[in-house]
């Protein structure tokens, strides 16, 4: 019975989808056009890729979801301003 790399939290996570596949660090940072010490930097936990990286990885090894190859890979989310309750005017005021 063949298993199918599932969730791995890191550093495995990369590593692990990337044996599954049979591929080297340096086949895989061709194919995303980096270098070989960058892939063993996110495989040793001590960087992550940006987005759009995690994104072409998993479709590339076949991961369901980027989360199974990356799980500490969080979107970046618009900063949001925050928004402060007025004060009530006081009773007589002239508004």
């Amino acid at each position: 019975m063949s298993s199918t790399p599932s969730e791995f939290p890191l550093p495995s996570g990369l590593k692990q989808w990337r044996g599954y596949r049979g591929l080297t660090q340096g086949q895989l940072a061709d194919v995303l056009g980096i270098g070989q010490e960058t892939i063993s930097k996110w495989e040793l936990g001590r960087g992550m890729p940006r987005v759009d990286q995690a994104h072409k990885l998993r479709r590339f090894l076949g991961a369901p979801t980027v989360d199974a190859v990356f799980p500490e890979v969080v979107e970046p989310t618009r900063r949001r301003r925050t928004v402060r309750a007025r004060r009530p005017r006081p009773s007589g005021a002239a508004a």
